[in-house]
């Protein structure tokens, strides 16, 4: 990582769902502006900076909302499983606890 931010002109954090840029520490800036992976709008303008640092061809806006629009239900729905997991273990480590 230290290697990819000394030597990067640009670089932004793709963060996951429940994390606080406000807590990122370390080698990473955070004030750089960073947007959460199940954000439409920061999603939006990683697209278009992609497209403008590799020089792509863009593809029609209806195909890209509807490809991000699952991208985001997908997201919604492994954060939901993710958090079932979570209050099943802190209620299996009660239960050892008592």
């Amino acid at each position: 990582m230290r290697a990819t931010w000394i030597t990067s002109k640009e670089y932004g954090s793709v963060l996951l769902p429940n994390f606080d840029f406000r807590k990122v520490r370390g080698a990473i800036d955070s004030l750089k502006i960073s947007f959460n992976i199940d954000n439409q709008n920061g999603l939006d303008k990683f697209r278009e900076k992609i497209l403008e640092i590799f020089n792509l061809t863009d593809t029609k806006y209806t195909i890209w909302t509807s490809d991000r629009d699952s991208f985001i239900e997908r997201i919604n729905q492994i954060k939901l499983s993710v958090r079932e997991v979570s209050v099943l273990v802190e209620k299996v480590k009660k239960s050892k606890k008592g």
